[in-house]
């Protein structure tokens, strides 16, 4: 079943006495569990902290506590580790404060622990020398450390001295007995369908920011944090400058070096036999250039929509037969049709509890997709990409914000979907979108400080808002198979920053990458991710090669560019609304506050006569009907007047 990850608990008292039990409190752990999950945890020397893991279905193999006795240490570590980290052979050192943490961390890692403190209560007043302090008993401090973009989540929170962090958002709330609603935050989940802040729906928890090292001191109840990375981003020159000419080749050869060696780092470690995903994508495609380049022996598996024939249909799975067929790569199949269908109802409420209920319902394939894929592998390589590589639409937005006002304007129109609010009574809908435009303009950052605007707005992106873009990859992290992804690694992005932005939208880095390594894919078609839980009618459009839309498509005016964007995929999917799973809509019709019962029925309506193709928010709807039925976290408000 689903894997909830590290977790840890910290108390200023022994948690071996009073009601900071440490046994009452992995008893409620065990509670919390299903039923074939198990907890895993460790107390500290002085009884203050306990450090564990909750793992079921085998996921033990990513999820490891370690402890030190002699140090009197202990850590445990969840993500998804491609490298080796020097904190899993030695925990302690997730205390050392003058370390340099990218060692730690480089990986999609999080990684929580305490070390014992010999000075944590040194004496203060007269006669406070190396004898008494040697008397006093070490308390550990409790140390939690997120990767460098946070894509494994991690929650913490505080109350009457006890203090929590977990990978599990309603484990934390558990623990802390938190059940009030952030009205704040839910503003931000409606107008945004995510949580740009570091708020959670839960009052008192908060999400720890990527590249970050928190520590907990028990004895004064003091929580401090600090970067350990901090993205430096190239700066663009006019490319009719022959020495600019040649420093940009040079920053595109380095980052292509460094994204074969992520690749080869990540093969290195994952289990065999070697799988990989391959799309009609691009991602998926550089991936599997390196592979084949290197000979790295691997099979190919790739999902899409079934058809009536059950062959499966879309231009995904026709471009990843085409490149297997030409390299005689295995490709495994995943088709979802009536079998994923069927299971949809009992899947819907799983999946909103492993994705910490962020996640939206047009992603409920996954858990069938994952249970599919688990019967040969545990682990896939994939191509999820960290949004630099490519146009990015909040660079773009923000070229000309020479302010912060312009930038968080420019942020806001990229960020705004208005699916949700429009659901809401008129009265609410005004105010809620004032609650969430003043909390995002807390995150601004100033372009004066930066390069260029693009500049201030790519910093953002990675120190504050990646995270929020991978909960889908929180939801991956808790079902049956990890996805692995070379293109999180830091000394990767690093190199990929120094190409100029115009260079990396114009995908020039792809480009070098399958030059160097599989010259012949750049003139197979490409795609766009197709498959959804939700029927979307794509505009059929006749793919062309990848080299041609480098040299041909971009040179053509910009309002042509714009209508002839042939990444757009060709096919059209499977009436899914209107078919099995209308007995889901059919629920969300029924649905409580805060929406307009008519504008939710109008809404559904426009979506099954094809109409609406907002599919996200159809998702949040599912995710909604979850929560009512009492099977997941009710994050959404209940009192529309609270959004205010």
């Amino acid at each position: 079943m689903l894997a909830k990850g590290c977790f840890a608990v910290c108390a200023p008292h022994p948690l071996d006495a009073g009601r900071f039990s440490g046994s009452a409190i992995v008893e409620r752990m065990r509670s919390f569990c299903e039923a074939d999950e198990v907890v895993h945890a460790q107390l500290s020397p002085d009884g203050r902290c306990i450090v564990g893991s909750i793992a079921g279905n085998g996921q033990e193999r990513w999820i490891t506590v370690r402890s030190d006795a002699e140090r009197g240490s202990a850590g445990a570590f969840d993500g998804w580790t491609y490298t080796d980290s020097t904190l899993r052979d030695h925990p302690e050192r997730l205390g050392e404060l003058e370390e340099e943490l990218r060692t730690h961390a480089n990986g999609m890692f999080t990684a929580v622990g305490y070390t014992r403190r010999a000075d944590a209560h040194p004496g203060s007043g007269p006669g406070s020398g190396a004898r008494q302090r040697a008397e006093v008993e070490p308390m550990a401090t409790l140390s939690f450390l997120t990767d460098p973009f946070s894509t494994t989540p991690l929650y913490y929170g505080e109350r009457d001295g006890l203090f929590v962090c977990a990978t599990s958002l309603p484990l934390v709330a558990e623990l802390l007995d938190l059940r009030e609603q952030d009205s704040g935050a839910m503003a931000e989940l409606l107008c945004f369908t995510e949580i740009l802040t570091d708020a959670t729906p839960v009052a008192g928890i908060r999400r720890a920011e990527p590249a970050t090292r928190y520590t907990w001191s028990p004895g004064d109840g003091t929580l401090a944090s600090r970067r350990y990375w901090t993205p430096e981003i190239g700066v663009d020159g006019p490319e009719n400058d022959e020495a600019v000419r040649r420093k940009n080749t040079h920053a595109i050869g380095l980052a292509a070096d460094r994204f074969a060696e992520a690749v080869r780092r990540t093969a290195a470690v994952a289990p065999a036999p070697l799988h990989a995903a391959l799309t009609g994508g691009l991602d998926s495609r550089t991936l599997w250039a390196v592979l084949l380049n290197e000979g790295i022996d691997a099979k190919a598996v790739v999902h899409a929509s079934a058809d009536p024939d059950k062959e499966g249909q879309g231009n995904d799975l026709r471009i990843a037969r085409t490149i297997a067929k030409k390299y005689r790569i295995t490709l495994r199949e995943a088709l979802l049709g009536e079998e994923f269908l069927q299971d949809a109802p009992a899947d819907l409420p799983r999946f909103f509890c492993a994705s910490n209920g962020l996640c939206s319902g047009d992603l409920l394939h996954l858990p069938y997709l994952y249970r599919r894929h688990a019967v040969y592998t545990s682990a896939i390589i994939d191509g999820v990409n960290s949004f630099s590589e490519r146009r990015h639409g909040m660079r773009r937005a923000a070229a000309q914000a020479r302010t912060r006002e312009a930038l968080a304007d420019a942020v806001w129109n990229v960020y705004f979907n208005p699916g949700l609010v429009n659901l809401l009574p008129s009265p609410e809908r005004k105010s809620t979108m004032e609650t969430a435009h003043s909390r995002l303009r807390t995150l601004i950052l100033d372009p004066k400080d930066y390069a260029s605007p693009a500049a201030a707005a790519e910093s953002l992106y990675l120190t504050r808002l990646i995270g929020r873009h991978g909960n889908d990859a929180a939801a991956v992290q808790n079902h049956n198979v990890r996805f692995m992804t070379p293109y999180f690694d830091l000394d990767y992005v690093e190199a990929l920053l120094r190409v100029p932005e115009p260079l990396r939208s114009a995908e020039r880095l792809q480009d070098e990458i399958l030059r160097r390594n599989a010259p012949a894919l750049r003139s197979v078609s490409r795609s766009y991710a197709e498959v959804r839980t939700l029927p979307v009618a794509w505009r059929p459009l006749q793919l062309l090669p990848v080299a041609l839309q480098h040299y041909a498509i971009a040179r053509l005016p910009r309002p042509l560019r714009r209508r002839l964007d042939l990444r757009r995929g060709g096919s059209r999917h499977a009436e899914w609304f209107r078919g099995p799973l209308a007995p889901l809509f059919d629920g969300v019709r029924h649905l409580p506050a805060p929406f307009d019962p008519s504008k939710v029925e109008d809404f559904l309506m426009r979506m099954a006569a094809g109409e609406q193709v907002d599919t996200h928010t159809a998702g949040f709807l599912l995710g909604q009907l979850s929560a009512s039925a009492g099977a997941a976290n009710n994050f959404l408000p209940r009192d529309p007047a609270s959004l205010s």
